[in-house]
């Protein structure tokens, strides 16, 4: 059996519903028993209508101030240094590194957490932007990933694609410490999901930033991270195990993707081909794993005393010089 989907159809959490539902069917006909499976209080066209009815007038208004003032004064360009200049039309054209480190890793990323009163997501994003702060001396930087969107009791069954890209702030003015630091990402990571209804779109067209051919508006690097283990299809009498598909795609200059589960934590570095060597991105990789030993190791630290490798360290890249692009859509290059 091949399930291939569109993603514009189908977010991570549906891929969840998805195999509980088809395990439940299977064991169900196997059993020659009724599946037992949820009743739906409404299906994915009645989101469509509720988003539609939700997002208009004051209301929309009112997230659109909302974003713009969350926004305001902030650099929508990341100058991280490239390999090579940047080409005028992007070709989404991408490389994977991975790295994988062991139990210890996951439980004392688990542990640090508690502490701090944050989640894996704030703190490893604390992580990320910190390096990114020591790479390019920007002190105010703009990243971007997925959010669940899934606020609302009656869509947690349903399959459909909810995701939303929203845009996290992080600010590192002062040399802080890290653990001032996390405050900071926990508070404004806490403000944005009350707000994670505006699609990316329309946080674009109301913060209205420059445009340039071949640069994501915005923010260029993407950061996620998901917790505990991939959902698994489950079928009685058969074993099944995941694939591992390499696309070649970047649709971001840099992405970053944790996965925190019991047996470790694995990170995955995608990259644009285009403007980075792969040794570039081992170096960046290695960085990272530096900077989180040493953040769970002396979060009262300020950011500029953590120790980096000297080649960590390179001119910061230019801002594009393209001629603006004042009206496409959103769309066009997310």
């Amino acid at each position: 059996m091949l399930l291939q989907t569109h993603h514009i159809a189908v977010d991570a959490w549906s891929v969840e519903i998805l195999f509980h539902d088809i395990s439940e069917l299977y064991e169900a006909a196997v059993a020659d028993r009724p599946p037992q499976l949820p009743a739906l209080a409404l299906q994915y066209g009645g989101f469509a209508v509720w988003q539609r009815e939700r997002l208009h007038g004051q209301r929309l208004q009112d997230e659109m101030l909302f974003w713009r003032s969350a926004l305001a004064g902030a650099p929508t360009f990341l100058p991280l240094a490239t390999d090579r200049p940047r080409p005028r039309a992007h070709r989404f054209e991408g490389g994977v590194h991975e790295v994988a480190l062991g139990p210890e890793v996951a439980q004392a990323v688990t542990s640090a957490c508690r502490e701090e009163n944050v989640t894996p997501y704030m703190f490893l994003l604390a992580v990320f932007a910190t390096l990114l702060y020591r790479l390019t001396g920007q002190d105010d930087i703009l990243l971007g990933g997925p959010f669940a969107n899934r606020g609302q009791p009656d869509f947690q069954r349903l399959v459909g694609y909810f995701a939303n890209t929203l845009v996290v702030r992080a600010r590192l003015a002062g040399n802080p410490t890290f653990r001032e630091l996390l405050s900071r990402v926990r508070e404004t990571t806490a403000e944005l999901l009350d707000h994670q209804e505006l699609t990316f779109e329309g946080i674009v067209d109301a913060v209205r930033p420059p445009r340039y051919a071949g640069v994501n508006p915005l923010f260029q690097v993407n950061f996620r991270v998901r917790v505990d283990p991939n959902p698994s299809l489950e079928l009685a009498g058969t074993s099944t195990r995941r694939v591992p598909v390499k696309i070649g795609l970047a649709r971001f200059d840099l992405a970053l993707e944790l996965h925190v589960h019991q047996e470790g934590v694995l990170a995955e570095f995608n990259f644009d081909t285009d403007l980075f060597e792969r040794q570039t991105i081992e170096c960046l990789a290695d960085g990272f794993v530096e900077l989180l030993a040493q953040t769970l190791d002396r979060p009262s630290s300020r950011l500029l005393e953590f120790q980096l490798h000297d080649d960590l360290v390179s001119p910061r890249a230019t801002a594009p010089q393209a001629r603006p692009i004042l009206r496409s859509r959103a769309r066009d290059e997310h």
